[in-house]
């Protein structure tokens, strides 16, 4: 096709079945030097060391041994190594070895099964019959075997969970590295679980002393049942709130008091009447001890900022860009010094929340991002001063 010396270069690179980078600069060097369009010239060589690769592996076929019986050597189709029959890969290569009918066992089993004449004889049959040493082979009786194995109407089932469990342990050491058949391995221990929890619920069921047991409890707790501690929460938060409008905020810490679950949404109506109260009166420990779930947090807050209260201002929490309010709050009443420090307290615990919300990477770049614009908030301030 190409002239001789070409064609004697193009051998020699082949010989080995194995065309190296270097071999493939001097092969296309030659070719461009005589004008061949190395398009064509990349694609009539990919197709000559297929052809030769497809070669080199059906005489090697032809020539390996046949017997598949254990402790047996056969040659790798691929690369000629000598391998135990029973291993699945090529511990040279990595050739995955096939077999020639992939469903020959379980067409196998299955007619013997059909000539057993009782279980007993069938379940031996089972327990009897050789793994698959070939990956198609194996994959294809493992596939077939696990639905036989779950099926508990079945009453083969437990003899085709044992032979599917001598599969997957086939599978764990010959087949560690196989994608295709290593999920078998947790299909395996998935089916196991299943089946334990099908069988305690048979048992259970079935079992007579389980329902005399839950008939007895039933009385026992209708009989014993305790007075409940709570009271209505909608009655409780009308009470609370009309308590709060009369003035009589004794009465309505009364009411949250005796309900069961103080902090819960239930009296968040009455709590925030309560809560709102106390903002009002000026009595902040107690606006404090009600505010949980109240959304009255961003009117606290401003009202010590007003005060110049920046530390109580500090501990209330839900409050969007708390920081940078209580820093903006200092600088305005000439507090620099103050929102400086303030700032250097805060950072590491602003650090930790942007890399906690958004990741490490992501996080720093939107600290370092803020950091800038809250310094350079305090810088401005520094120049009006």
């Amino acid at each position: 096709m190409y002239n001789e010396k070409l064609e004697q270069l193009i051998d020699a690179a082949l010989e080995d079945g194995v065309l190296t980078e270097k071999e493939k600069q001097i092969l296309f060097k030659n070719a461009q030097a005589m004008g061949i369009d190395l398009d064509e010239f990349e694609m009539v060589l990919d197709a000559r060391l297929a052809k030769l690769q497809k070669e080199e592996k059906a005489k090697a076929q032809a020539s390996a041994p046949k017997s598949n019986k254990l402790g047996d050597i056969k040659k790798c189709p691929a690369c000629g190594a000598m391998v135990q029959s029973y291993q699945g890969i090529c511990p040279e290569c990595g050739y995955a070895f096939e077999g020639v009918d992939a469903n020959s066992a379980v067409k196998e089993l299955s007619s013997l099964l059909q000539k057993a004449s009782d279980q007993r004889q069938m379940e031996k049959i089972i327990d009897n019959y050789p793994i698959p040493m070939e990956k198609a082979s194996l994959l294809a009786f493992v596939t077939w075997l696990r639905p036989q194995s779950t099926d508990t109407k079945n009453p083969l089932s437990k003899s085709y969970m044992k032979k599917y469990e001598e599969c997957v342990n086939k599978i764990r050491v010959s087949f560690a590295n196989d994608n295709e058949l290593q999920p078998f391995a947790s299909y395996y221990e998935n089916d196991q679980k299943k089946i334990r929890n099908q069988n305690i619920v048979k048992y259970t069921i079935k079992n007579k002393w389980f329902w005399i047991g839950v008939a007895i409890l039933t009385i026992l707790v209708l009989i014993l049942k305790p007075t409940p501690l709570s009271k209505n929460p909608e009655r409780t938060n009308a009470a609370m709130i009309e308590a709060v409008e009369n003035g009589d905020l004794q009465k309505a810490e009364q009411l949250h008091a005796n309900f069961e679950e103080q902090k819960s949404s239930y009296l968040r109506e009455g709590r925030r009447a309560l809560c709102g109260a106390y903002i009002e009166n000026g009595n902040w420990d107690k606006a404090e001890e009600y505010l949980y779930n109240t959304g009255l947090e961003d009117v606290l807050f401003n009202k010590y900022l007003e005060q110049g209260e920046y530390e109580r201002a500090d501990n209330i929490e839900s409050v969007d860009d708390a920081i940078e309010k209580i820093i903006v709050a200092m600088c305005e009443k000439g507090d620099i010094d103050r929102a400086n420090k303030y700032l250097i307290r805060k950072q590491s615990s602003m650090k930790s929340a942007y890399v906690q919300h958004s990741g490490q990477k992501e996080g720093e770049k939107k600290y370092n991002e803020r950091i800038k614009q809250i310094n350079a908030l305090i810088a401005s301030y520094k120049q009006i001063k």
